[in-house]
């Protein structure tokens, strides 16, 4: 056809125009012949589609000679198959799992018995085609059912497949596996036995006997059946197990009432395995000891998960890894052994549970048991459990196999294979959630223009925390014997000294992450937020703790569930123990550690002190220290031992000489000064060598000899003999705290001209003499770390009131009191030159003047608010003990308390009024006494700088004008003085102190200090803190003053704009207030500390501590901390119970990586999850425990739905008292975790069908509080941490988990990847490989084409390469290849594994727009349309080819345009690319062979495709073949009749040769069939006369541009059909001459008929009016169908006879049905060919026998024939074979 060029330049062998012909010609000739087509059949006769029925798709499975198409309607969707003459249904779906939708399916697949595809409206499908057509009544009435053969899964379990059972995506395991371990117990007792039993013969091996144990421990253990004892006779000195005398096995436990009837004793019978020759042959105690089983995973942290295997292959992602198994033993870290015999694990054998549950698919025929070890990405198969197992284990006495009893057991660490490596990556499969295309490509399923992802609505936000942990009692259901009493029933613990418990590492920051996921399992990234973060303190080291949470957002509406993930980014360190520690001469300390653990320090490292020496607890300080050096040899000062030389008395009144006058005249030691002098004489009374000539290093100190207290050691730097005198130069500086102890009257010195030294002291001078190396610093190390309160406390401890001491620092503090503080304060301060303190109306300091004055110690303010405030004196502020009034205190929130003030403040404040007893007024407690404990309150102020900054004083910062948050000034500096750089700096400043002094004071106030005060008249009065606390006060303005006038300003300013607020608030009292409030007068920190005893006892000069006379005037006491004065018998500590240390990580891992901790926890609980959600046997651990059963514990024993039963009721009016809200109940579960839940009472209550014990739950539990089993290491309960084996430099350490995951930079969001490609894993069916589910997203199995390339909308494998059809361009992409491209730009293919190379497109600008449904393929070629361009397209070897070019440009032009519909296929049988176009009701054929289009055709299918050779379309859901003479039942089919519906054959011939010159047309001829007779015998001017008509061809219309005529008749002559061309105004009766015959000028045949006799009468309705008119009927049959005025509906029901709800008046089959499952449905009638004996209802399915040849290779090959009737007949003719060579080079 050529519909293009002018009429006069059609070419011959051209037509114009054509419909249902098919045109014959040789090559390069332009004459052929013209034939019409012949029908087509329907395949399907007795069928019970519904009505409206349509297929949206269909594919071919050449290689099983079958096609399937897939039907939709609103009842139900089907999918059939054609195979053989035979239809059959594959799926009935009445459920809507193959979420068919009516839109067509173009990304189909057939792979092997697999069908696959994807709709671009749901999750991508795959179903086993033999499996499903198995499960699918062939009634079409019944949703098809689950088949498992591997697991006995039939017809008869009547189990619906889910849509689960068929998506490409499997799903994988929710929850963890259950570990019920065995671990080996060390259990230690005594017995009395005789083993001769009275007489002289021992027992032998094999006897029995009746023992009982005594002083079993641990106290609460006991020995059980099974158990190996070893016996000792208890005198001998022997050590268990290695050495014993007698051998036994307990082989059953009694119980017997003792002698008082009281207790119980436990006997247990025995058989002797073994005994010594020497054993005693009477009454003998023995040691007794249970022997050791060997372990296994000794020295492995080991974690366990496992994997669905399903019955078609495919292996499911793994789920969830149980936290590392593993028990330490009791803690013996042996620091010369230089290992923690703890830390190896004690596990014997374990059973592993749960890895099936009411979750999983039913499709599982295998479930592989996993393994892992910590920092190792192998992962191992343990063990494949299956169904059909032959492995049994024995439950509760019954034997089973491993599947059935839900339960595998460990006995040996034999591991049977390794997983590949990449499928610890695989964390979930991100299969696209749906997909426009598809392809098998490689062996591998890849789909094209996909969606992945989800919307997030809100950004979650999860809290997070971490509270005690508790653990399991090791006893489990079991669901396979449902016994009830066999339940997990966890118990809280405490952790037991020296054992491991698993726990939260403390020091740590963590960061907890949450992800959703979808049904699948698919997971979003990890969302986080400020709320999921803690730290854990120091002081938790000593407990277990695990993580809690809860999650404050809501789920987004298409998750199902989600994990919560844990981020713990510090780096590894490590734990040492030290049993000997040695005081360094400048009095920092050097401590030892074996030369084996050397790799775990360096000078960069902070060592931590954990467990104290001589104690087993820990160490709650910070304790923290700095490495300062590292010795391989023991340094030189603690190799040798400081003497004293000599003592010199030099007090200054001594026996009535001043002996300081005599030793020192007027120059002794000065504070900041390193020199003074001695006098020869009296250091030559000595009778000691020269001062000057020693060669030893020489030190002095000055000794107290009445209270045995020292100054520091002083090293002598060098000696001069200046005169009769010494001048000694020091190391250092001489310090003040030692100038305080020997200078009495300190600062002064001089005292009426003599120089003033208290009686007591001497000086003393040392020197040091060295000793010989020992055994004790061979083989060991040794770390220089600084002295301070806690090192000394808990390296060298000493006890209360030590002997000597050194005095380290001096705190000076004053006193502040109230006179109306209670009991009733003192007046007056510490200092009499300020002012009296209290003076308000009250006896309160309540005023900033007021503390101004007092913190300026000197000076007095004002007014209150004075425009410019200058201080008189010195303002320093400082120390005092606090008596004084306390305006407010400080928390983290806007909670502050308040205390009342000078203030009115408005009832109707939040806060209350001014006065009453909600707000009582509150003082300082100062020296004090309660619980019979002693107290005193020491403050601190001011505290550094303003706590705001300037532009927060004068311009008021915005965001104060709507709001004011108190966690604003939670910053530690301006609350924490010690931390406080300027608070330092002055404090340095106002007390000529050191420049860290306020530091290390603060540091001294901790529990375990101790103190005296100076000049206390009891020199051996020395204090002990015992504890401490400390609080943030408020001094004369709180925070709740700063909201009331923030709010009063706020309620006069009204609906002021910023700028008027600002102005406003220049003018407010608001504006004072909050620059007042900043102010480090303003608050001070008071520390409370409890004492020994009490302070009152402190007397100086007769007088109490605060006062020295009797009317109130004062003076600062100054509290002298103290440490103890180590001698050299003292300066070493050795200990057989090691402190321990632990290094502090040197740097924080800066990676957003976040590791599973959690298994999947559900959103709403239902039938399925909620065993996951809270197991059988989960414990009521709070809040609603019912009075009457006391202490019992309430467990879970059943689920039903959303109902929970427990074993005892639980009382609900407590659980939900009136008026107030509900408590979630929380449940402890068998792994240490919890989840709550919340019961919806007045749903139970109403419910009266309920047990006692039964309850209705709220199933929303999204943001339930729960609890997590994670955990990072093992705390001992003495401070130590360990999470390493054996605490070895080189071991393996606990994994923080076994998946991975991280955050998203970028917004996470639902994604249309329109350009991208997503592959699986490969396919082999020789090898059982099936990972088409597998799509890794770690391995990039993405590939993205240009997008301005269009989207992807068709994928098509050719030969090794995959085609994109994107809307713009047609893409070659290259498989398992890449391109190089050279220096010229041309490209060299390489070989890679790449699964998708280079991508390289076609030439021509073309694409499939968005047709898909246009493609269709034959061989390596494709052909496809492009709308947006109104081409239709051919791709070859040659690539791209416009074919609509040929002629039918135009048309497609203005015809695809209007078609959103086209329909691809390509007929096998005529070698044509057929495109449907609805629109147009037509399809129009391209036939190969003619290089050209050769007709419209008729018909206008659904779907059509080639298979066999043979061409099929579908139309309203029927199959229908072409090329048909006969039907299925060997009936005539007509010519051009398609559906039914016959359509005449016509075609437009142009007769145009030489078109330039004038012609004239005198004949027509044509060869071919009949020609038309028209019965004539009356007239003979009307043409021949015939006797005789015949219908046939004919030519009634010619024309040419110049006339118009016909041929009424052909005349047949030698096989020719010939005639005249008649004109139309010719006369008749008249004499013409030949040429009047001719006609001139171009011809043109615009009709052609057709002979009706050679096709039958076309019955029909030939009344146009009616709803039924057919054009094409040649014969009424009285069909015609009216609309009636009131519509027929046509009734959907069931149809099958043998379904309960049968319904004869339906009109088709709606999917209803319903069938018991004890009916086996199949054919009962015994004739039929597939007759089934079991069956006990018919089905419909019977297929009776049509006999014929069924050999394909016979001349006579009947295809309809189902039995062979022996008629084959086969002739030996000659065949003949070709062998065709094609290239296989894509490249043009």
């Amino acid at each position: 056809m050529n519909k293009d060029l002018d009429e006069r330049l059609v070419p011959n062998g051209q037509y114009r125009d054509a419909m249902n012909i098919q045109v014959s010609t040789s090559e390069g000739s332009d004459v052929g012949t013209v034939q019409n087509l012949l029908g087509n059949t329907s395949l399907f006769v007795n069928n019970r589609l519904a009505p409206g029925s349509v297929c949206v798709a269909a594919i071919a499975d050449e290689k099983l000679d079958c096609f399937y198409w897939f039907v939709h309607h609103s009842t139900k969707n089907i999918i059939l198959k054609y195979q053989q003459g035979l239809v059959s249904y594959v799926f009935v779906d009445t459920m809507g799992v193959l979420g068919f939708n009516g839109d067509l399916i173009t990304g189909v697949n057939v792979l092997n018995n697999f069908l696959l595809w994807t709709d671009n409206y749901s999750e991508p499908k795959k179903i086993n085609v033999v499996n499903c057509q198995e499960g699918t009544n062939q009634s079409g009435s019944y949703h098809t059912h689950l088949i498992v053969p591997k697991r006995n899964i039939t017809n008869s379990n009547c189990i619906d497949i889910l849509e689960e059972n068929i998506t490409v995506i499997k799903k994988s395991p929710k929850s963890k596996l259950v570990l019920d371990p065995v671990f080996e117990e060390k259990i230690t007792s005594n017995a009395d036995f005789d083993f001769a039993d009275g007489g002289s013969e021992l027992m032998q091996v094999g006897e029995t006997g009746v023992i009982s144990f005594n002083n079993l421990f641990p106290n609460d253990s006991s020995y059980s059946v099974g158990d190996v004892i070893l016996l000792t006779d208890s005198t001998l000195n022997v050590i268990m197990p290695e050495t014993f005398q007698v051998r036994i096995k307990i082989t059953e436990v009694t119980s017997t009432f003792s002698l008082n009837s009281i207790s119980t004793v436990d006997e247990f019978e025995f058989e002797i395995m073994s005994i010594a020759g020497g054993t005693r042959n009477f009454l003998t105690n023995y040691n007794c000891e249970k022997e050791p089983a060997e372990l296994i995973f000794k020295r492995k942290f080991v974690r366990f998960g496992y994997r669905y295997k399903f019955q078609d292959g495919q292996y499911s992602s793994f789920s969830s890894f149980t936290d590392v198994l593993f028990k330490p033993g009791l803690f013996e870290y042996n620091p010369t052994e230089a290992y923690n015999k703890a830390m190896e694990n004690n596990l014997i054998s374990l059973k592993i549970r749960n890895f099936l549950s009411k979750e999983t698919p039913q499709d599982v025929v295998q479930v592989d048991i996993l393994y892992k070890e910590s920092n190792s990405p192998v992962v191992y198969i343990v063990d494949k459990v299956k169904y059909s197992d032959s492995n049994t284990i024995v439950v509760n006495d019954q034997q089973t196999n491993y599947w059935n009893a839900n339960m595998y057991e460990i006995k040996s660490d034999l591991i049977y294979a390794v997983v590949p490596e990449n499928q610890l990556l695989r964390l979930w499969d991100n299969v696209p959630r749906k997909a426009l295309s598809q392809e098998i490509t490689g062996n591998r399923l890849v789909y094209g223009n996909y969606v992945q992802n989800y919307d997030m609505n809100i950004k979650p936000v999860l809290r997070g925390d971490y509270v005690s942990r508790y653990t399991n009692n090791k006893t489990f259901v079991n669901n396979y014997f449902n016994n009830s009493t066999e339940l997990p029933l966890p118990l809280r613990e405490d952790v037991s000294a020296g054992f491991g418990q698993k726990s939260l590492k403390s020091l740590r920051n963590y960061q907890l992450g949450i992800t959703y996921l979808d049904e699948y399992n698919r997971e979003t990234p990890i969302f986080t937020s400020v709320e999921s973060r803690f730290v854990i303190p120091k002081r938790h080291a000593g407990f277990k703790t695990k993580i809690q949470g809860k999650v404050t957002t809501q789920p987004p509406s298409w998750a199902k569930s989600f994990k919560v993930y844990v981020k713990e980014t510090a780096t590894e360190y490590y734990n040492l123990a030290m049993s000997r520690v040695y005081r360094a001469e400048d009095n920092a300390l050097w401590l030892s550690f074996p030369s084996s653990e050397r790799n775990k320090v360096d000078e960069e490292t902070f060592l931590i002190l954990k467990k104290a020496i001589d104690s087993n607890s820990l160490v709650v300080e910070d304790a923290k220290y700095k490495v300062l050096a590292i010795e391989n040899e023991a340094p030189k000062y603690i190799t040798v031992n400081k003497t004293s030389l000599a003592e010199i008395s030099c007090g200054t009144i001594l026996n009535s000489v001043n002996s300081a006058d005599a030793v020192f005249g007027l120059d002794g030691p000065t504070v900041n000064d390193r020199s003074f002098k001695i006098s020869k004489s009296e250091w030559e009374a000595t009778n000691i060598s020269e001062l000057d000539g020693f060669s030893e290093d020489l030190f002095i100190s000055f000794k107290n000899a009445a209270t045995n207290s020292y100054t520091n050691y002083y090293e002598i730097s060098s000696v001069t003999v200046i005169g009769n005198t010494y001048q000694i130069v020091l190391d250092r500086r001489f310090e003040t705290q030692d100038a305080e102890m020997i200078y009495p009257d300190y600062p002064t010195t001089i005292n009426n001209g003599e120089l003033n030294i208290d009686s007591n002291i001497k000086l003393v001078v040392y020197r040091d003499k060295s000793v010989e190396n020992n055994s004790e610093f061979k083989g060991m190390f040794f770390v220089k770390i600084a002295s301070d309160n806690q090192s000394e406390k808990y390296l060298m401890p000493v006890q209360d009131g030590f002997s000597s001491y050194e005095i380290k620092n001096t705190l000076p503090a004053h006193y502040f009191s109230d006179t109306a503080a209670v009991p009733a304060g003192v007046t007056g301060t510490t200092q009499s030159s300020n002012q009296t303190n209290g003076n308000d109306s009250v006896g309160r300091t309540n005023s900033r003047d007021e503390w101004i004055g007092l913190l300026d110690f000197g000076g007095t303010g004002n007014s209150l608010f004075p425009a410019n405030h200058t201080f008189s004196g010195n303002q320093i502020g400082g120390f005092f003990i606090d008596k004084a009034f306390i305006r407010g205190t400080h928390t983290s929130d806007n909670n502050g308390d308040y205390y009342g003030g000078q203030f009115d403040i408005d009832d109707d404040q939040a806060y209350g009024p001014r006065t009453g007893s909600g707000f009582p007024l509150r003082f300082g407690k100062g020296i004090y006494k309660e619980n019979g404990k002693h107290f005193v309150e020491l403050s601190f102020s001011e505290i550094g700088e303003k706590a705001w900054t300037e532009s927060d004083e004068e311009g008021h910062d915005p965001d104060f004008v709507g709001s004011i948050v108190e966690a604003d000034f939670n910053e530690d500096d301006i609350w924490q003085p010690g931390n406080n750089p300027a608070a330092i700096a002055n404090y340095s400043v106002d007390y000529s102190a050191k420049t860290n002094e306020l530091k290390e004071l603060i540091s001294k106030l901790t529990k375990n200090s101790q103190f005296k005060i100076k000049s206390d008249d009891d020199l051996a009065n020395i204090y002990t803190i015992k504890s401490f606390k400390q609080e943030k006060r408020y001094n004369f303005f709180s925070w709740r003053d700063l909201r009331h006038f923030h709010s009063k300003w706020i309620a006069d300013s009204g609906a002021l704009n910023l700028g008027l607020w600002n102005q406003n608030y220049n003018n407010s009292e608001y504006k004072k207030v909050w620059r007042e409030f900043g102010k480090p007068y303003n608050r001070r920190v008071t520390y409370t500390l409890e004492l020994s005893h009490s302070l009152n006892d402190v007397k100086i000069g007769g007088k109490d501590i605060l006062h020295n006379d009797n009317v109130g005037s004062s003076r600062a006491v100054s509290f002298q901390f103290l440490e103890q004065r180590y001698t050299e018998g003292t300066k070493i500590k050795v200990s057989e119970n090691p402190a321990v240390w632990e290094t502090e990580p040197k740097e924080t891992a800066d990676l957003d990586i976040y590791y599973e901790a959690s298994e999947a926890i559900p959103l709403q609980v239902n039938e399925k999850n909620n065993e996951r959600f809270i197991p059988k046997g989960s414990i009521v651990t709070c809040p609603a425990r019912p009075a009457t059963i006391g202490n019992s514990t309430v467990y879970v024993t059943s689920w039903d739905n959303n109902k929970i039963s427990f074993n005892l009721p639980i009382d609900l009016d407590e659980y939900l008292p009136a008026g107030k809200p509900a408590v979630r109940l929380i449940f402890t579960r068998p792994d240490d975790t919890y989840t709550t839940i919340v019961v919806d009472k007045l749903a139970t209550l109403a419910d009266t069908t309920l047990a006692a014990n039964t309850y209705i739950v709220n199933t929303n539990v999204s943001n339930n509080p729960f609890a997590l089993s994670w955990y990072n290491c093992f705390s001992f309960n003495n401070g130590v941490e360990s999470n390493r084996i054996r605490d070895d430099f080189n071991q393996v350490t606990i994994d923080k988990g076994a998946k991975a995951s991280t955050v998203l930079e970028e917004n996470y969001e639902e994604e249309r990847r329109s350009s991208g490609l997503i592959y699986s894993g490969i396919y082999n069916s020789n090898s059982g490989t099936n990972n088409l589910n597998q799509f890794i997203q770690a391995e990039k199995i993405t590939k993205d084409l240009n997008p301005t390339y269009g989207s992807i909308q068709k994928l098509f494998q050719r030969r090794v390469n995959l085609i994109a059809f994107c809307e713009d361009k047609v893409i070659r992409i290259l498989a398992g290849k890449d391109a190089l491209f050279n220096a010229d730009g041309n490209p060299q293919l390489i070989a890679t594994n790449r699964v998708l190379g280079d991508a390289q497109p076609f030439g021509g600008d073309f694409g499939i727009s968005t047709n898909p449904e246009s493609f269709a393929k034959d061989n390596y070629r494709a052909y496809f349309t492009d709308k947006q361009r109104g081409a239709v397209l051919r791709l070859s070897m040659d690539g791209l080819t416009p074919i609509s070019e040929y002629g039918m440009s135009d048309y497609f032009k203005d015809t695809l345009r209007f078609s959103n519909k086209l329909i691809g296929s390509f007929d096998d049988r005529k070698g044509e690319y057929n495109i449907t176009i609805p629109f147009a009701e037509t399809t129009v054929s391209f036939k190969e062979r003619i290089n050209g289009w050769s007709s419209f055709k008729s018909f206008v299918p659904e779907q059509a495709f080639s298979m066999g050779n043979k061409y099929y379309t579908v139309k309203n859901s029927i199959p229908y073949q072409h090329h048909v003479e006969k039907d299925v039942n060997r009936s005539p089919v007509d010519r051009n009749t398609f559906y039914g519906i016959y359509t005449p054959s016509s075609v437009d011939v142009l007769l145009n040769d030489s078109p330039s010159s004038i012609k004239s047309y005198k004949t027509l001829n044509y060869e071919g069939s009949q020609s038309e007779i028209k019965l004539e015998n009356t007239d003979t001017l009307t043409g021949y006369y015939n006797l005789t008509g015949k219908f046939g061809w004919s030519a009634p219309s010619i024309l040419t541009d110049n006339q118009s005529g016909k041929v009424l008749e052909f005349i047949k002559k030698e096989g020719k059909w010939f005639n005249y061309i008649k004109g139309n105004n010719v006369q008749s009766n008249v004499d013409l001459k030949t040429e009047d015959f001719a006609f001139q000028g171009v011809g043109r045949v615009v009709q052609v008929e057709t002979d009706n006799s050679l096709y039958a009468p076309v019955p029909g309705c030939m009344d146009n009016s009616a709803n039924n008119y057919n054009s094409n009927a040649t014969v009424d049959d009285g069909s015609c169908l009216y609309t009636p005025i009131n519509p027929v509906v046509l009734a959907g029901g069931c149809m099958d006879v043998n379904a309960t709800n049968y319904d004869n008046l339906a009109d088709y089959d709606d999917g209803t049905c319903v069938i018991p499952c004890d009916v086996i449905l199949g054919c009962t009638d015994v004739n039929a060919i597939n007759f089934n004996p079991n069956a006990n209802s018919d089905d419909g399915s019977c297929t009776l026998p049509v006999y014929g040849c069924t050999n394909p290779r016979a001349d006579n090959y009947d295809p309809l024939a189902n039995v062979d009737d022996g008629t084959c007949m086969l002739f030996n003719n000659t065949t003949n074979y070709s062998l065709r060579v094609e290239d296989t080079n894509d490249d043009d």
